[in-house]
């Protein structure tokens, strides 16, 4: 593992931001009183999220003496991701059990007050098993989409080599 401690680095305080994100959002409200702009507000945490995978994308390279391949970097912010999943689990329940615990009735309150979802879809949409599994593949594809981006920036050659 001491050969991941850059990307397990990050990916903590990827979960760092996440938490601090969540309760931002809770303070202001995007978890009852502003719920219908919780997915606006849900989705702008890819800023944040984009320039820690550009960050560690860099601190990979300087680790290893300023030379970052296209393919390092990309392995490198696919191993992030990997770790970021993980620890995205244990965020996902802290949120919607600590920080936001009425999130999902309040949520599903909302979409079938406004008619958006029947009560059944809300409740299969809003719970945390479904927030999980959501999490899981949001991870990969963001992470891996971030990396082929972040790669394609930190990438630099030994000027010597072929």
């Amino acid at each position: 593992m001491k050969k991941f401690n850059i990307e397990i680095r990050w990916a903590v305080i990827y979960a760092g931001m996440t938490l601090l994100w969540a309760i931002g959002g809770k303070i202001i409200g995007f978890d009852n009183a502003k719920i219908k702009y919780s997915f606006v507000f849900n989705t702008l945490i890819l800023v944040p999220g984009f320039v820690i995978f550009l960050l560690e994308a860099f601190a990979k390279r300087k680790s290893q003496n300023g030379i970052i391949t296209y393919k390092q970097a990309l392995f490198s912010g696919f191993m992030l991701s990997v770790f970021i999943m993980c620890l995205g689990i244990f965020t996902t329940i802290i949120t919607t059990k600590i920080i936001s615990p009425d999130y999902f009735s309040n949520a599903i309150a909302f979409y079938t007050d406004n008619r958006s979802m029947t009560g059944e879809q809300a409740v299969q949409q809003f719970n945390l098993q479904a927030f999980i599994v959501q999490g899981i593949f949001g991870a990969i594809i963001t992470g891996v989409l971030f990396s082929l981006v972040t790669s394609a920036i930190v990438r630099k050659n030994n000027k010597f080599s072929n």
